[in-house]
């Protein structure tokens, strides 16, 4: 939807400013977030799982603005790279992380029920 109005409305600064923040307010969650959930040292542990995400999105033509976004962030004395994503890219990452994890394997095996269970 953003994509047809952005087309339509390209050359007003103001209406692209406007999607821009409707844009911003879909990206409610950060990377470091589901780092930590899953108990993971580092954000970097979590990168192939983010690539497999982006690339799930590219492949069904979901626009990865959308969806996620880079970011650098402080964190006590230190700038650290982040991302922050939608709900769905919050799910995408979580289902494409390692599923030698409990609460990974978890989430994949109980999609997967519940495309059983409705089918």
């Amino acid at each position: 939807m953003l994509a047809h109005i952005d087309l339509i409305q390209k050359s007003n600064p103001h209406f692209e400013e406007f999607l821009h923040s409707l844009q911003e307010r879909r990206l409610r969650f950060y990377a470091t977030e589901l780092q930590q959930t899953l108990e993971l040292p580092e954000l970097e542990q979590l990168e192939d799982a983010l690539r497999r995400a982006m690339d799930v999105c590219r492949s069904q033509q979901l626009e990865l603005a959308e969806h996620f976004k880079p970011i650098y962030r402080c964190e006590e004395t230190q700038i650290i790279r982040d991302w922050k994503l939608s709900p769905l890219a919050w799910c995408l990452v979580l289902v494409n992380a390692n599923p030698a994890h409990p609460e990974v394997a978890r989430m994949q095996l109980t999609l997967i029920q519940r495309g059983f269970t409705e089918a």
